[in-house]
């Protein structure tokens, strides 16, 4: 008896000591991805295995393609911050959502050194990452390239930011697709927020639509307040159009090739109408002419040509190229 009551004195000294041991090392010791209270759990990534982890994926939940996590459900992510730290990575939405929540939700996703491309297989109509929470920065743009192809950013709470970019050279993000997909970007305070150096470039032919006036560009985003953009990207204009003479009544209308172009319309100014009309559809992505036969002497000839894809169907054109003239 004497010896079980020293043996529960010795296992109870052991507990004691335990304790006093276990206590005198931090709690952030035993923490997984955490910050300090009142933070969001940051997860690094660099690789898209890494990605597919902090989206929560599994042997059964999202694949992998190359360096493309595609998303076979969708997801919702409480307090956690993803940082984007180096590499080249893509998101692709695949018509599903990434919902970001939790009381100390602050950014999403952050670019702090690489790339990512966010895309939406779909075509952008269904893809979304989301969050309903104040003051958040989305998408928070750091250092790296943000590359938007398709899909749906939106911030909905107050003071919130759908993209935040940071003013720094090394803080970029292009909106750039394919032809008739879809990105649309939104927050309560900014949309898109461009500071100083950090900019936004439109990378492919787009028709961009703020606060119902659509603008056709390739080139630099206005930098202005707005709390929606939506972005259609469409077939690229013609490129190098030339008119020369071909005898004293044709004229030769070229142009250079539209990657992925299924044919192209050609215009030609209309004094009566006051308008371009369209003259000839070439039903041939490779045909890079045309012969205008009907040219007067005197008189000033205008052309713009177009391209198209076959989208269901139903052709899709591009804005027009650029206006070239013949007087013979």
């Amino acid at each position: 008896m004497i010896k079980q009551n020293k043996i529960k004195k010795t296992f109870a000294a052991a507990i004691i000591s335990a304790a006093m041991i276990f206590s005198m090392i931090p709690a952030s010791a035993f923490a997984v991805d955490s910050g300090t209270a009142g933070t969001p759990s940051v997860i690094n990534v660099s690789t898209a295995e890494q990605l597919k982890a902090a989206l929560g994926g599994s042997d059964t939940i999202h694949n992998i393609e190359g360096n493309s996590v595609v998303l076979s459900e969708s997801v919702a992510l409480t307090d956690v911050n993803i940082k984007v730290t180096e590499g080249d990575l893509k998101i692709d939405l695949n018509g599903h959502e990434i919902l970001f929540g939790g009381t100390a939700f602050k950014e999403g996703i952050g670019l702090s050194g690489g790339n990512l491309a966010i895309a939406d297989r779909t075509g952008g109509e269904n893809g979304k990452i989301t969050t309903a929470l104040a003051e958040a920065k989305l998408i928070n743009v750091g250092k790296g390239k943000l590359t938007v192809n398709a899909g749906t950013i939106s911030a909905t709470g107050a003071k919130s930011y759908g993209i935040y970019i940071k003013n720094s050279k090394s803080a970029k993000v292009v909106l750039q697709g394919t032809e008739n997909s879809v990105a649309e970007i939104s927050g309560k305070a900014y949309a898109i927020k461009q500071n100083g150096k950090g900019k936004v470039k439109i990378g492919s032919a787009a028709k961009v639509t703020i606060k119902k006036t659509n603008y056709y560009y390739k080139k630099n985003l206005p930098n202005r307040k707005y709390t929606v953009i939506k972005v259609k990207y469409i077939t690229p204009a013609p490129q190098g159009v030339k008119v020369t003479e071909k005898s004293s009544k044709t004229a030769k209308i070229k142009w250079k090739k539209v990657t992925g172009a299924d044919g192209y319309a050609v215009y030609r100014y209309s004094a009566k109408k006051d308008k371009f009309v369209k003259i000839k559809v070439i039903r041939d992505g490779l045909k890079l002419s045309y012969n205008y036969k009907k040219l007067k002497k005197g008189v000033k000839y205008s052309f713009k040509v177009k391209a198209y894809n076959i989208v269901s169907g139903k052709k899709v054109f591009s804005i027009y190229s650029a206006k070239k003239y013949i007087r013979l």
